[in-house]
């Protein structure tokens, strides 16, 4: 009796062990291996079909193996890398020349069966936000291979799929944002949802057909974007992986719409061309005046070709009303000269000259001398100039005096390095030798939509009426650092809170905010942060009172006027930095640096249902030599046999005792 005891706890502990040791994620593919059925599915980007008929990627940071001597896309299996670098189309007209729409297309590696789950977004204004396309998957056609298609796709390959997005109408001084999301799935099953631990260990995507747990983790984050595995390594004694993610967006501008600029335009140029010897004779016009009208018509179609075309709408239109509004006053007092603005150029020249010159050395904070005294020849020179002199020289005096005060400031010897996202408009300035040289900045906004931003905002409390949420990561590379000393974060004041109270508030990745030292200034929030994160700009709605305080020994062309804003608990007195070291200024915003600085994070987008009708294709599958599916039925229908069989022998120990009960009774 004892050893049918000790052999039922022994059967009984050898198979809770065998058991235990089985993997219990059988849909699982595991990063390390391929073959038959087991390649990964890879997002690769966004292109589109140009005016000229060739395919071109949409600007990123991603490398997709690039073009040929044609100009046609290169295709690849495989070979998508995060280089840090820009990539692909930044600017497009908003319509082809003949009025239609341009084809887009989403680009994958392996046969997408699931591919509804993408997202776009778009924006018209630097300092606005960003929006989600709500109809944008309705435009997406079924896959195409585009070895079929060598028209459309040159080196098209059997296993480089794309997706037709049809019937995309872009809008004119527009920035675009394209991405993946989670839930898309490869004609083998796997998805893009990884499995892992609490902790960030990864050992690989979801295959379908799901478990009820892999079910429920791939509803939880189908929605979710999609981020590029840059690179991956194993966890020493484990199954897992440590998972470096980079964001995956594919971004385009289309070019502001300069219409109502060139009919002026042309208005202006008429009424020039229609001057005669006999109107400089009769004394009405000067010709010096409109000779200069002539070359500042010319000047300002330059700026609206390479600067205004390039602004997104809200700043393209105000631009092109100023630009209106000038050239139509200068035409109708083209017979007289203007030194207003040179008289007040040059002494605010001399005035920022008068202190520069003490201050010229090689310590940090000192001008380069060179510089100051490029400034003392150039007001010099500006000094000369009378109402006798052409316009032209006059105007061009006052530029001078600008680029020239500009290179003295950007002179100043610093030990910061500063980056900025331009498409938010957030500036963040380091100390140097608190991160690496290579730093780079990539900034997400958290959107309403977004789990993130419930959680977050809970955290904060009910006197929240309005919050803006950012996420700020710094990278070396491919991998995400913290700075070893503090750093100031600019945020701009949203539209709809420069009439109310702004608090900054700041948490990590648990989402549990707190409230966080600021300075509010008349465009922007700054704050000083030892870490990165999400930070939030908050409004409870309180009204503030803002006032102007004497700005008159600041020069007009770099400062803001110091603000005093007032609330009933607070009132902070501050100056303006500027941390503009560009030399002209239109270059702020033909540098956009679209993928550094991301946007918004996407939000939940309600679908039709996952099975979209849609043309069958063939599988295709190629080794890649990235996953390996986890797990074996053998494993789990021998444990099911050797459970069979421990209940069997159980039974059977159990009636051989009950026999040998009742035949020792009988004796």
């Amino acid at each position: 009796m004892k050893k049918s005891k000790m052999f039922t706890c022994f059967l009984f502990t050898l198979i809770i062990v065998f058991v235990c040791s089985i993997s219990v994620s059988a849909n699982v593919w595991v990063f390390g291996s391929s073959g038959t059925g087991n390649n990964p599915f890879t997002a690769k980007g966004f292109a589109i079909k140009t005016e000229s008929g060739q395919v071109k990627w949409l600007y990123s940071k991603f490398s997709n193996g690039g073009y040929d001597a044609n100009g046609d896309i290169i295709m690849q299996d495989g070979g998508t890398s995060y280089t840090g670098n820009d990539w692909g189309l930044k600017y497009i007209s908003a319509a082809k020349s003949d009025g239609k729409s341009y084809d887009l297309f989403a680009m994958t590696n392996r046969n997408p069966k699931v591919y509804n789950y993408m997202f776009a977004y778009k924006k018209q204004s630097q300092k606005g936000k960003f929006t989600p396309i709500s109809n944008f998957t309705s435009c997406l056609g079924a896959p195409i291979q585009t070895s079929v298609d060598l028209l459309e796709f040159p080196n098209g390959i059997d296993h480089e799929l794309a997706i037709p997005i049809n019937n995309f109408v872009f809008e004119p001084g527009t920035l675009y944002e394209f991405g993946f999301q989670q839930g898309m799935r490869a004609n083998n099953g796997i998805s893009l949802v990884l499995s892992g631990d609490s902790i960030g260990h990864y050992y690989g995507y979801l295959k379908y057909p799901f478990s009820p747990d892999e079910q429920a983790l791939y509803d939880r984050k189908k929605y979710e974007e999609y981020q590029f595995i840059s690179s991956y390594t194993p966890v020493a004694g484990t199954d897992y992986f440590n998972v470096n993610f980079v964001p995956m967006r594919f971004s385009v501008q289309t070019f502001a719409d300069l219409s109502a600029w060139n009919t002026t335009a042309a208005e202006v140029q008429s009424f020039i061309d229609g001057m005669t010897q006999s109107n400089y004779d009769s004394g009405r016009w000067s010709k010096t005046n409109i000779d200069n009208l002539k070359a500042e018509l010319s000047s300002m179609q330059n700026e609206a070709d390479n600067v205004v075309k390039y602004q997104l709408k809200a700043e393209a239109d105000q631009s092109i009303a100023q630009m209106i509004n000038k050239i139509t006053n200068d035409m109708n007092s083209a017979k007289t000269t203007d030194m207003t603005k040179l008289d007040a150029k040059l002494q605010a020249a001399k005035d920022f000259y008068d202190d520069a010159k003490n201050n010229v050395g090689t310590e940090v904070g000192n001008y380069l001398k060179e510089s100051v005294d490029t400034l003392k020849q150039t007001i010099d020179t500006a000094s000369a100039i009378t109402n006798q002199s052409p316009q032209s020289d006059i105007d061009s005096a006052v530029k001078e005096l600008d680029n020239a005060i500009i290179n003295v400031k950007a002179s100043q010897k610093t030990d910061k390095i500063v980056l900025n996202d331009y498409v938010n408009g957030i500036t963040v300035t380091l100390n140097r030798g608190s991160v690496p040289d290579n730093v780079s900045l990539i900034v997400n906004r958290v959107d309403a939509a977004d789990q993130r931003y419930r959680t977050y905002k809970d955290s904060i409390g009910e006197n929240v009426k309005e919050i803006e949420i950012f996420s700020l990561l710094l990278y070396s590379g491919d991998k995400k650092i913290q700075p070893s000393k503090p750093m100031t974060v600019q945020f701009p004041v949203p539209d709809s809170m420069k009439s109310n109270d702004i608090s900054a508030y700041l948490s990590g990745d648990d989402l549990k905010s707190g409230k966080v030292s600021s300075v509010r200034m008349e465009s922007f929030v700054q704050v000083n942060s030892s870490t990165t994160g999400y930070f939030s700009l908050v409004s409870s709605g309180k009204a503030i009172v803002t006032s102007t305080a004497d700005n008159s020994k600041t020069d007009d062309s770099s400062t803001e006027a110091v603000t005093k804003t007032a609330s009933k608990d607070n009132v902070n007195v501050t100056k303006q930095t500027d941390l503009n070291t560009k030399k002209n200024s239109y270059e702020k915003e033909k540098l956009l640096d679209i993928t550094a600085g991301a946007g918004n994070t996407t939000m939940s987008v309600t679908l039709k249902g996952e099975n979209r009708p849609q043309e069958k294709i063939a599988v295709t599958v190629i080794p890649v030599s990235e996953v390996l599916k986890k797990g074996n039925p053998f494993w789990l229908l021998l444990s099911a046999a050797v459970l069979g069989i421990f209940g069997a022998v159980n039974g059977g120990v159990l009636i051989i005792r009950k026999i040998k009960k009742g035949v020792s009774l009988r004796r």
